[in-house]
């Protein structure tokens, strides 16, 4: 009504003509329609060659100049959805049924020179990443842009942003995602203390390259990360430029989410002085993820469609839960919804003050049922079999059989 009023056009042909404005006034606009346009197409090529398990036009897609070890993990990549979307395919010719296949939507872009950082994402119905966001990086080569390896964003520039207890060191192209995230990453960090019970961490042997002043020092970086550097002052955390992570969570979330995943280890030393016996198998290694999706403004297993999927195929096939079986599996992937439901039950019955007891008492028995009566005041299997009612109640539909 507005636009009818005041400019005496409707709001789609006021929509188009602002938008040809801009085009024909903004370089900066031109370039960025223009960008878009070309990355959707190098998107659809590599799709096409996925789908046609074509090795040859999928090596057409990547930046001949990357990195080797950047441009072998991509071959490495494009050779596991080949094998996993077709287990008969032996050569470049043979089709892949596209309902197994990844296929993008552009999200969102940034564009800096010959370089653009893309988010997408992930088309995969058949498949628990459907609906996934993923980082990527594309260089401009002539007419054509091609994927290429996150290091060749990296900007020398470093910035930093402190808060409470934390030295964020960012490069500029993340500098809006870290003003949003330092608040979420405060009280995800007061979240975590609280429920273990401790009013602050000090420095243990492991971690004191990163700690001063009870201070973690994190580095925000274009590579990928995938384990600890001694011998640097930063705990290095890669960009969520360059993760993949639920459409549901916004990129300061996803940073939240992956500093917080680094500095756990440390906040754990504190809560398990002595070492759980390995008896305890991923009873022991679960409910670290259940602590930080408690802690955490958003999390990949917590809240979204992927984790509702996970809770949904756990319980169908394993219910009735036993905490035997959790003890002696070997799949972190299945450890981590059922220790999910396992504390939700925990802090339903016997409150949130209960966590942390729990956790230390993993360290110090040796068998379930001493330790159900320590901390709980019940037998292991009266503990079990409530645990299932619990279930039953909450989740009718899921545990019906």
């Amino acid at each position: 009504v507005v636009i009818a009023k005041v400019f005496n056009t409707t709001l789609p042909e006021f929509e188009i003509s602002w938008n040809n404005w801009l085009l024909s006034e903004d370089p900066a606009v031109r370039t960025v329609v223009a960008a878009r346009t070309e990355i959707v197409a190098a998107l659809q090529l590599e799709a096409e060659a996925i789908a046609q398990a074509d090795a040859q036009l999928y090596e057409q897609t990547l930046d001949a100049d990357a990195d080797d070890t950047w441009l072998r993990t991509q071959r490495r990549l494009f050779s596991n959805l080949i094998e996993s979307g077709n287990d008969d395919s032996q050569t470049n010719a043979a089709p892949v049924d596209e309902g197994t296949v990844r296929q993008y939507a552009l999200v969102n872009l940034f564009v800096q020179g010959e370089l653009a950082r893309v988010q997408v994402r992930v088309v995969q119905p058949s498949n628990g990443l459907d609906g996934l966001v993923e980082g990527r990086m594309y260089k401009r080569v002539g007419d054509r842009w091609y994927r290429t390896e996150p290091q060749a964003f990296a900007q020398p520039k470093r910035m930093l942003f402190e808060t409470n207890h934390f030295r964020l060191f960012h490069s500029r192209a993340d500098t809006a995602i870290v003003i949003q995230a330092a608040p979420q990453l405060e009280l995800a960090y007061a979240r975590l203390l609280a429920l273990l019970q401790l009013s602050e961490i000090r420095t243990v042997k492991r971690f004191q390259y990163y700690l001063e002043d009870n201070k973690f020092s994190i580095e925000i970086t274009d590579e990928e990360v995938n384990s600890w550097s001694g011998d640097t002052t930063a705990i290095p955390v890669t960009t969520p430029a360059f993760r993949i992570w639920p459409q549901e969570m916004s990129e300061s979330n996803a940073l939240v989410y992956n500093i917080m995943t680094r500095i756990y280890g440390p906040l754990m030393t504190e809560v398990n002085n002595s070492t759980p016996s390995q008896k305890w198998g991923m009873l022991t290694s679960g409910y670290g993820q259940w602590l930080l999706d408690e802690s955490l403004p958003a999390s990949p297993w917590y809240g979204t469609e992927y984790a509702q999927n996970e809770l949904e195929r756990v319980l169908r096939q394993y219910y009735p839960l036993q905490i035997s079986e959790l003890i002696a599996s070997a799949d972190a992937v299945d450890s981590f919804p059922i220790n999910g439901l396992l504390l939700d039950y925990i802090v339903a019955t016997y409150g949130e003050q209960s966590v942390a007891p729990y956790i230390r008492a993993l360290g110090e028995y040796e068998d379930w049922d001493t330790l159900a009566q320590a901390v709980f005041g019940v037998d292991g299997a009266v503990f079990e079999d409530n645990w299932n009612q619990y279930l039953a109640e909450k989740y009718p539909e899921l545990t019906s059989k």
